[in-house]
């Protein structure tokens, strides 16, 4: 076998702070940044449908996480009548058995602690149901009678929680066994709950509420700050609250305190919001999709081949690409992103 000589060539020493260098090294750094900008926008810019095995049905949830062990990565989504489907990739779907225990649809999906989570229609008080691998599903007790769930989220250090119809929340350390807790909503319906990377969780709903927790145990009495219109879902990135709901509305906090709407430039419901590197995706009616880098300003994107309602969007931890799904079984994947884990 040849061996090969190496020889070390000394870097480029660029000091920034040397007057001769000082534009050179603004230059490489804003020809960077371009750079990286334009790779986010490409991603979210083109879409393509795929097809799955969900024959019609719609899709409420979908997330990214990893199989057992965490040795692959692994899509779930799920949709009406108890329909569950799984991908590596986001390509090609394989229909899995979710065992939730009746005829119900299934609305959401988390991942955490090597745990799947998806979440549904009460039939039979249940409401939920757990799989280390995505393949082979359990079905549990939600703890909310006989209301349906219809968000789920894991808070990355141990904790799911689960809010549905009626002001129902419950939380759980491993996705199998629920406590209720008292959500303070008033009775109203809760579709979304998110949370930040210091443990506080956020519920949105109808009659433009939201309501936080510092521990998911403990809310504080929701405040309405959509004037009466239905909020439909939420997230955290970048230090930035972001919720979605009726009629186009945004809105932005820094602490799930002060509430700022932003200018979505829909009019029409938007239902699903995520964040991922430093780009925020909103999905709404007839295939909107909008994104914004900070929350702020966003921008309406082309139709992902889809005239359907969007009612999901995720891309997380090291997904390679986004996936919006909705109405009619639509499910697209954007374009793969080169710089993904």
């Amino acid at each position: 076998m040849a061996l090969h000589t190496w020889t070390t060539i000394p870097d480029a020493d660029i000091d920034p702070e040397s007057p001769g260098e000082e534009s050179l090294f603004e230059e490489m750094r804003d020809n960077a940044e371009f750079l990286i900008e334009q790779r986010r926008r490409l991603v979210v810019s083109n879409w393509y449908e795929r097809t799955t095995g969900f024959a019609g049905s719609n899709i409420h949830g979908i997330r990214f996480g990893t199989n057992s062990g965490g040795a692959e990565p692994l899509w779930v989504a799920v949709a009406d009548a108890e329909k569950l489907e799984t991908s590596p990739f986001g390509i090609t779907w394989t229909v899995r058995v979710s065992n939730l225990g009746g005829a119900g649809d299934l609305h959401s999906v988390a991942y955490g602690g090597g745990i799947w989570v998806a979440v549904g229609d009460n039939d039979g008080n249940h409401g939920g149901c757990s799989s280390p691998d995505g393949a082979t599903w359990t079905q549990h007790d939600i703890k909310f009678t006989a209301d349906d769930v219809r968000a789920v989220a894991y808070d990355g250090s141990g904790l799911f929680v689960a809010a549905g119809l009626n002001a129902k929340l419950s939380t759980s350390p491993n996705g199998a066994n629920w406590t209720a807790k008292v959500s303070e909503f008033g009775g109203g319906n809760i579709y979304g709950v998110a949370h930040d990377q210091s443990g506080l969780w956020v519920i949105v709903g109808v009659g433009g509420q939201f309501s936080s927790s510092a521990d998911g145990t403990t809310w504080a009495a929701p405040v309405n700050i959509a004037g009466g219109s239905t909020l439909y879902g939420v997230t955290y990135g970048n230090g930035l609250w972001v919720i979605v709901g009726a009629t186009g509305k945004i809105f932005t906090s820094p602490d799930a305190s002060a509430w700022t709407q932003r200018a979505s430039g829909l009019g029409t419901p938007i239902f699903g919001v995520a964040y991922h590197d430093e780009m925020f995706v909103a999905t709404g009616t007839a295939g909107d999709v909008v994104t914004s880098p900070d929350g702020i300003t966003w921008t309406r994107r082309g139709q992902p081949n889809v005239v359907n309602n969007l009612l999901a969007v995720d891309r997380s931890g090291n997904a390679p690409c986004w996936i919006v799904a909705g109405n009619a079984s639509q499910l697209c994947t954007s374009e793969y992103d080169p710089a993904a884990g």
